[in-house]
């Protein structure tokens, strides 16, 4: 056996009597290094000189069998190679033993070149005609093998302080054409290590490394626990070096102490790229340190799984080999399994970069969340959320690790009446390792679908976070960003009120997982989700026979708010009672959340005047039917601050208007709400019709009404046809009328006076079917100021085309503001005020009117010219010449021929006087007569001559 070797680094042990362990005694008595020879002189030269080597060989000497030894920092190297004789089969044994103390702790050993046999599989009959394998003594007998050839760097390192290398040859290798080249070769250097020093394995002394417990009677495993307090970590057999062959080592990983209220999630990983190096391959080179998976491993055979523990079973949740980074693998409890084996024979090759390790070393993480929430799940990853439960809210994917071909699903369920709304505000898909070749085209899948899910619609099928709506804008958080609302084209709007979300892993999801954060609501959606497919789902039909009382409130449906793009809102209520009721309305509660509201002394005209909304604000408007197609408004409610309070309405019907407007993208159904009450109540029924018609005519409206089924009624004025019709109020106008504004033609002595400033009653001119009046009048009894109305249209031509009888008539309604609000005022003089209302065409109607009342541009009956009473603003058809002009053709003859008359009678008069004074002038004047020549001035004229020269001229 001696004669096998061509070389061999000591003698045998029994001619080394040392003066150290790692040294032996030449015959002349001295010491010298094993891995040196005697030379007969006074020098030792070193091993793995052929002559020298010759030189032992001949001697008798031989490498096998001996137990090596040396001191901590140098190193030592052999180099054996086979013998021209070798005799098969043959079988070598290199111990080594590190002594401690100066003789170190571990040991390790550097391949640097073997040859010895051939590799033919890792699993069987893998290494036919030789093989190395190294054991440890002290931990029991693996049986792993190497063998073909390599030349490259493997490191070896201990575990325990002896080591043992075996060759055997079974079958004599083949002959070689290569002269001198030698068949069998191992060349390796050792040497003896600290374990203090070993900080790869072990840490630093400061910050030294939690290995686990090794359990009794195994090879490898190991058991951790309260890894939240310690610096654990997994790894291989004999780390940083080569791990062994045909070996099967289980760490079992605990937390036993959980904080109260949390679930424990234990986890592995490695972001060190270096760290993790499991042989996949048998190439040369491996130059992709990268992760694979599953059926990848099968080639060599080296695979570590992880496994999580729950109760007695166990789910694998990834098998792998390669190297690179580890990203973290997540149980979803307080306990992992893994396992880590290997193939039983392996030609020596590992990578020899630098700071790549072969085998494995993972660390361990503990973290602790929240028991019942969205981050784990106990058995299968299902969640199912419930409106009962909560109507908002959001959460993230689960924070463990689940395996390939795996789901994970979230069920929404709410009420019949509801809808679902879902957006995520982050979607990232997260590829710890690039897709292969043979591996899945999609390795997630995100589908989502509504109803039962085997009928279901779906919504979305997708691959990993392709094409999934998000909207990112929230990612800033509420409160953050006034933006937009997510649009249809960023969230899932369900049509029922059943939806679930799959996620579907192909591949484990720590290789590529998906990354989000989910935000849903239940949104009220009224008695059926389908009501939203209509116009205004918010409007409700309330009759009598159903409901004799009950409660309204705003609608809670969020789709109709500002949270979902809307910027207004408005929703009617219609109230309907048998012909002997009305309604009680009691008001509980309204808020409006930053809204402008005038406020005013009477809760239920908290408006002010009953205008159009602007900016932003709330308003529920209350309205009654007195007359089919008639609106009458009775109450406006903008703010609280006066609730509660009641109304009681004249007729049957009631409709009530909730509006929003200038609603931003934080509003929801919590900013802007109200409560109310209503009743049907059976009530006295109103004889009077309160419809008025004709060309003309006053109403006489008591200022304080006495109690009755008639108190407060409305009156209707309607025009004939093709007319309009004209109200004279005497007053003040108040701001806000639609005429004083939009049409410039209310007809005042003095511009509109704010409405605080009215301290008497009110008078609402209405147009049918306008909540907002055309005017609104401080009455004044006997003042000088009047206002004046037209009914709608008047001043737009060809509004006769689209605008009937319904739409020219004028509601009157006079509001009595109670005594101790009034204060001293000209209602004290008067219990009336009288309203004059006349019917009138405009000028376009006709390019002249003989009846025009000229201030306002309106014709008149020509009937109500000069009867005494004004009918024009400004009293035309009353004056003399107007009703001189206006009188019959008939009197304008009589009066005709009366004046010719009087001229003729006058005529003849004069011409007759005329004549009887010429007949007495000729007798008396004659008898002056001058004395022929005497000649003398003739005398001055008399101051008042007796006799005239008329000429009497009549012209009419």
């Amino acid at each position: 056996m001696d004669s096998n070797w061509d070389s061999s680094p000591s003698p045998p042990q029994r001619e080394a009597m040392s003066d150290g362990s790692d040294e032996y005694t030449c015959d002349n008595l001295r010491c010298v290094p094993k891995d040196r020879v005697c030379n007969g002189g006074t020098t030792a030269r070193q091993l793995g000189r052929e002559a020298e080597l010759h030189t032992w060989v001949a001697r008798g000497r031989a490498p096998c069998n001996v137990t090596y030894y040396g001191e901590v920092g140098r190193s030592y190297e052999i180099d054996l190679r086979e013998s021209d004789n070798l005799k098969i089969p043959f079988t070598c044994e290199l111990t080594f033993v590190a002594a401690g103390d100066i003789y170190g702790d571990l040991v390790q050993i550097v391949f640097r070149d073997l040859t010895l046999g051939t590799f033919k599989s890792h699993h069987v009959c893998g290494c036919p005609k030789g093989h190395l394998s190294i054991e440890e003594p002290h931990r029991g007998k693996i049986g792993g093998n190497w063998c073909g050839g390599t030349n490259t760097h493997n490191v070896y390192y201990s575990e325990t302080n002896t080591v043992t290398v075996t060759v055997s040859v079974n079958d004599p290798p083949a002959k070689k054409e290569t002269h001198g080249e030698k068949k069998i070769r191992l060349r390796l250097f050792y040497k003896f290590l600290l374990s203090a020093e070993s900080i790869v394995r072990y840490g630093p002394w400061n910050s030294a490394k939690y290995l686990g417990v090794h359990r009794p009677d195994t090879i490898c495993d190991r058991v951790f626990d309260s890894c939240d307090r310690r610096k654990c970590r997994v790894q291989s057999p004999n780390y940083p070096g080569l791990y062994p062959r045909n070996l099967t080592c289980q760490y079992v990983i605990r937390q036993a102490t959980v904080p109260h209220g949390r679930h424990a999630l234990v986890s592995v990983g490695q972001a060190e790229r270096g760290r993790v190096h499991i042989k996949h391959t048998d190439a040369s080179c491996d130059d992709n340190l990268q992760l694979w998976l599953d059926e990848e491993c099968d080639v060599v055979g080296d695979t570590l799984s992880i496994y999580e523990i729950q109760g007695e079973t166990r789910r694998l949740l990834m098998r792998f080999c390669g190297g690179g980074k580890v990203p973290h693998i997540t149980a979803s409890g307080a306990e992992l399994l893994l396992v880590f084996q290997t193939s039983p024979f392996d030609n020596m090759y590992f990578d020899p970069s630098v700071n790549t390790h072969p085998g494995f070393e993972l660390d361990v993480g503990v973290v602790f969340v929240p028991k019942n929430s969205f981050l784990y799940a106990d058995q299968k990853c299902e969640f199912e959320i419930s409106s009962f439960e909560a109507a908002r809210g959001h959460f993230e994917n689960v924070a463990h690790s689940l395996p390939s071909n795996s789901n994970c699903s979230y069920k929404f369920r709410g009420r019949p009446d509801e809808v679902v709304w879902l957006y995520f505000t982050r979607l990232k898909g997260v590829d710890t390792q690039p897709p292969s070749i043979d591996g899945p085209p999609c390795r997630t899948r995100v589908t989502l679908i509504e109803g039962v899910e085997e009928d279901g619609d779906v919504l979305e099928n997708t691959c990993g976070p392709m094409g999934v709506r998000v909207c990112h804008r929230e990612q800033l958080g509420p409160g953050r960003n006034r933006t937009r609302p997510c649009g249809s084209t960023e969230s899932y709007l369900t049509k029922g009120s059943h939806v679930t979300l799959t996620i579907h892993y192909v591949s484990p999801s720590t290789v590529s997982n998906l990354q989000f954060r989910l935000h849903y609501e239940f949104v009220y959606a009224g008695p059926r989700a389908a009501a939203l497919n209509r116009p205004e789902p918010c409007d409700r039909q309330i009759n009598s026979e159903r409901s004799k009382k009950g409660l309204l409130t705003s609608p809670a449906n969020n789709l109709l708010y500002g949270k979902f793009g809307a910027t207004s809102l408005k929703c009617k209520y219609h109230l309907q009672g048998k012909p002997n009721e009305a309604v009680r309305i009691t008001f509980i509660y309204f808020y409006a959340h930053n809204s402008s509201c005038p406020g005013r002394d009477s809760p239920l005209q908290a408006c002010g005047r009953p205008k159009a909304l602007e900016g932003r604000g709330a308003r529920l408007e209350v309205s009654e039917w007195p007359w089919p197609g008639v609106e009458l408004p009775q109450a406006c409610i903008c703010n609280g601050l006066y609730l509660p309070a009641t109304l009681l309405s004249y007729s049957a019907s009631v409709t009530i208007t909730f509006t929003v407007i200038g609603m931003d993208v934080f509003d929801d159904f919590s900013h802007f709400n109200f409560e109310l009450e209503y009743e049907f109540v059976e009530v006295e029924a109103c004889e009077e019709d309160r419809i008025v018609t004709g060309e003309a005519g006053t109403l006489s409206l008591a200022l304080r009404p006495s109690p009755g089924p008639c108190r407060g009624h409305p009156w209707l004025l309607q025009p004939a046809s093709d007319h309009f019709l004209l109200v004279s109020v005497p007053g003040r106008a108040i701001r806000g009328g639609l005429q004083g504004i939009a049409h410039g033609r209310l007809v005042a002595t003095e511009d509109p006076m704010p409405p605080a400033e009215c301290q008497s009653s009110e008078l609402h001119v209405y147009q049918p079917g306008n909540p907002r009046p055309l005017s609104a009048v401080c009455v004044s009894p006997g003042s000088a100021e009047t206002v004046h109305v037209f009914s709608e249209g008047f001043n737009e031509p060809l509004s006769l085309d689209y605008l009937g009888e319904a739409a020219r008539s004028l509601v009157v309604v006079l509001l009595s503001r109670p005594a101790y609000l009034s204060g001293q005022s000209s209602q004290q003089q008067h219990k009336a005020v009288d309203v004059q209302w006349v019917e009138a065409a405009p000028r376009w109607l006709a390019t002249r009117c003989a009846t025009e009342c000229p201030a306002v541009h309106a014709c008149i009956s020509a009937s109500l010219f000069c009867d005494g009473t004004w009918h024009c603003p400004s009293g035309a058809d009353e004056a003399v010449v107007t009703c001189l002009m206006a009188l019959s053709p008939w009197l304008w003859l009589a009066f005709g021929l009366a004046v010719g008359c009087v001229s003729v009678l006058s005529s003849w008069w004069g011409w007759t006087l005329w004549k009887s004074r010429r007949g007495r002038s000729s007798t008396g004047c004659s008898e002056e007569v001058l004395t022929p020549g005497h000649h003398e001035s003739p005398p001055e004229p008399p101051e008042y001559p007796d006799c005239i020269d008329v000429d009497f001229e009549t012209t009419v």
